[in-house]
């Protein structure tokens, strides 16, 4: 509780003006009150409204004073009609060159604070967008990549396929020459003549049948080299998506955002007083004169 012999009613300007904030730049479209409180003491310098503290609010109003606290002096001026005209120009004056709004903007990525928006909050949007932005381009790099790599394993696949075809081949022909070498060497053995034209032609047979065989190797050695550079190729290709899904990762996780002040000015043409008006603001005078406001929304 205040003491009542404590109490003092201070005379103080309250102004109420409506502001708007525009930039397309920067997105901004905004209208807001713009409440400004002052106390009057003495004469006031080239501005009433110099040092003026800018509230949320205006303070809670009471229809009647408390009976037992006293008033302060009000200064002469405030007596008189033409200075309001004049503190309603030093308002509007005050408030476009004073009090614009305060905002905050990121270069990288392109993006601006929304009014009341604390730094702590914008920053975690910046740290989402960037992420965002980081699997968009993951995203893109694995469907760049995706075609090729998928060709790469459709061919693997496919020598593969011609490796064990070959090896096939080539184990029909190795049977087909070791069993005509056989027959060979019975007809040699056990026929009668060993020089005769049926000998002759079933060991020519045999050698083309060899031939055929050690062909049929070779071709399988071929198939497999084959293999060997496609896997490598594909290995190539995967180890360069690697580095650059890495280096994606290193750029979002290295970013910091660098921030910068900005300052939208109201809008001259839209800025409207709507009232400057004289109240009696409670205060409490300390032990030393010194007086603290007691009413709400007055520092």
């Amino acid at each position: 509780m205040t003491a009542p012999d404590r109490l003092v009613y201070q005379p103080a300007l309250l102004g109420l003006a409506t502001v708007h904030y525009a930039s397309a730049p920067a997105a901004v479209d905004r209208w807001e009150k713009c409440i400004l409180w002052q106390p009057l003491g003495g004469e006031p310098g080239a501005s009433v409204w110099d040092g003026a503290a800018r509230r949320p609010a205006p303070p809670e109003r009471s229809a009647e004073p408390d009976p037992r606290a006293r008033f302060g002096t009000l200064p002469a001026v405030a007596e008189r009609k033409t200075s309001y005209a004049q503190w309603t120009k030093q308002l509007a004056s005050t408030v476009y060159r004073d009090h614009a709004l305060e905002l905050l903007r990121s270069k990288s990525p392109k993006l601006v604070s929304t009014p009341g928006e604390s730094e702590g909050a914008f920053r975690g949007r910046i740290a989402d967008l960037v992420r965002d932005e980081r699997d968009r381009t993951v995203e893109k790099l694995r469907q760049k990549y995706a075609p090729k790599l998928a060709t790469l394993r459709d061919r693997i696949a496919r020598a593969n396929e011609r490796v064990e075809r070959e090896t096939e081949q080539y184990a029909d022909k190795r049977n087909q020459a070791a069993v005509s070498l056989g027959a060979s060497l019975i007809g040699a053995l056990f026929g009668r003549k060993l020089a005769s034209a049926t000998n002759v032609s079933r060991a020519a047979s045999t050698i083309r049948g060899a031939s055929r065989a050690a062909q049929e190797r070779a071709d399988i050695g071929r198939a497999e080299d084959q293999v060997e550079a496609v896997k490598q190729q594909l290995a190539d290709l995967e180890a360069e998506l690697a580095r650059e899904l890495a280096a994606v990762e290193d750029s979002s996780s290295a970013h910091q955002a660098q921030l910068e002040p900005l300052r939208i000015a109201a809008t001259k043409g839209d800025l409207a007083v709507e009232q400057v008006a004289l109240v009696w603001a409670p205060a409490q005078v300390g032990a030393g004169g010194e007086l603290e406001w007691v009413c709400e929304g007055i520092d």
